[in-house]
């Protein structure tokens, strides 16, 4: 029961921080060996999505967001090449 009191609680409270967040503009894109990839932005926030991930840019620009990109597919590539 108390875990029920407890869910009844927070589903409320998330639902609002939720619905504060800002909306997603797009911001334009960056290239990265011949795959484009596209920048977005919720308020202050830019993202660049690469496959199924969205990688939080360093700055709101779009070089920032390419070396952003730069450092995550290194580490996706590190990480495969450990097995």
């Amino acid at each position: 029961m108390r875990r029920l009191v407890l869910a009844a609680c927070l589903v409320p409270t998330l639902a609002a921080c939720v619905a504060d967040l800002p909306p997603e503009v797009p911001q334009g894109s960056v290239e990265f060996a011949g795959v484009t990839y596209p920048v977005t932005s919720r308020g202050d926030l830019w993202f660049v999505t690469a496959g199924d991930r969205r990688v939080q840019c360093r700055a709101a620009t779009r070089e920032d967001c390419y070396w952003s990109l730069r450092a995550h597919l290194a580490a996706e590539a590190a990480l495969a090449d450990l097995g």
